[in-house]
């Protein structure tokens, strides 16, 4: 962000340090970067809190989950998420952000999805409509309801799995390939899979994809598997 590449602002509770500046900026993937995001973004989140624009469950305002320097804004209504995109937009002007606008893009999940929409914009610029996003590691596409995709955890499984065994092979002992399989491989196929709701097809892509790791190392058939 370029305000705080020139100024910096501590918090204490409810207040403010004085106004100093900063000579070398924000170092990405330094310690205190997500601190100071969280820092500079609660002003945006507590102006779309209080608009109550977007979506809220018992009481809760989901509206804008935000993690990093991710900013993600949940609405059910195509004019509500305009008023929170000019949110945004005034956030940017007054607090001198640049939101990407390239990146920034808008995707629609209900039974109306495939439905022409209205466009939206953000600090002027229209958000492009995209049938699947990948937000913290997660591939979420556009249908009826939420559904996630994991065709691309497969592929990093045979990957890594692949690399791995052509190497201990090498070994002539099954249980290392074993181990390298549960330290390595079956974490990238499990990702994210407590946090969403798996389909029947999808919890057996995964057995499948862990039945053939295994013929693959002790060299038996299905059936013997």
């Amino acid at each position: 962000m370029s305000a705080l590449d020139r100024v910096g602002i501590v918090r204490w509770g409810n207040c403010l340090s004085m106004i100093f500046p900063i000579i070398a900026g924000v170092r990405q993937g330094g310690l205190l970067s997500p601190a100071l995001f969280a820092i500079y973004t609660d002003d945006l989140i507590t102006r779309l809190k209080a608009s109550k624009f977007g979506c809220c469950v018992n009481g809760v305002y989901y509206g804008c989950p935000v993690y990093a320097d991710d900013v993600l804004l949940l609405s059910h209504l195509v004019q509500v998420m305009q008023n929170m995109l000019d949110i945004c937009g005034s956030y940017a002007g007054d607090f001198d952000v640049k939101f990407n606008c390239i990146k920034s893009v808008a995707m629609r999940i209900g039974p109306r999805h495939n439905y022409v929409c209205a466009e939206l914009f953000l600090c002027g610029r229209p958000l492009t409509y995209i049938s699947s996003i990948k937000y913290l590691g997660t591939y979420i596409i556009s249908a009826r309801t939420f559904t996630c995709t994991y065709e691309h955890v497969k592929l990093k499984f045979y990957r890594a799995f692949n690399a791995l065994y052509s190497r201990s092979h090498c070994f002539n002992s099954e249980m290392v390939s074993v181990e390298l399989l549960k330290a390595y491989c079956i974490p990238l196929l499990l990702y994210d899979v407590e946090a969403t709701a798996l389909s029947r097809q999808v919890i057996q892509m995964m057995e499948r994809c862990i039945d053939v790791a295994i013929k693959k190392i002790f060299k038996v058939s299905v059936t013997e598997n």
